[in-house]
């Protein structure tokens, strides 16, 4: 997702957030709204990290302004990171100044995790590709050995 997109989402529901926060309304409420912002964030980040480190075919699939989106990315990180910032300050005052680093140490649990699956998935289509060559290789194979025979 490009960044103006992700920090577009991102601020909709940081404004939810704030709203239900000046309403009153427990964060365990708005878990949704919560949900759908750490989702852009991440989001943000990933626009950032591709930003800096581009893959081999982005200059000739999407040969856009490499300025334009070094700033898209920088502009979207700043904005992401006032609003991270006044977020860990209403959760520390709200509910102990350790709460902040309890969401990052689940966040980094469930980034590990997801990396695993992701891990494991491409494992699984590797193998599926091996094994899918391994076949057509003994068939290929198989019919040779049955025309040579044949033949004699």
């Amino acid at each position: 997702m490009d960044p103006i997109t992700a920090i577009a989402i991102a601020s909709t529901a940081f404004n939810a957030i704030k709203k239900g926060i000046e309403f009153g309304r427990d964060v365990e409420d708005m878990g949704a709204d919560l949900g759908r912002w750490v989702g852009a964030m991440g989001d943000i980040r990933d626009a950032e990290h591709n930003a800096k480190n581009p893959g081999i075919f982005k200059s000739i699939i999407s040969p856009g302004s490499v300025e334009k989106e070094a700033m898209d990315a920088f502009i979207a990180k700043k904005k992401a990171d006032a609003m991270e910032y006044e977020l860990k300050t209403f959760i520390n005052f709200n509910y102990g100044p350790s709460s902040w680093d309890q969401i990052l140490q689940m966040q980094g649990k469930i980034r590990k995790a997801r990396s695993a699956e992701k891990e494991r998935q491409a494992q699984f289509v590797h193998n599926l590709v091996l094994t899918g060559a391994a076949l057509v290789i003994v068939a290929v194979a198989s019919v040779i050995v049955y025309f040579t025979i044949g033949a004699m």
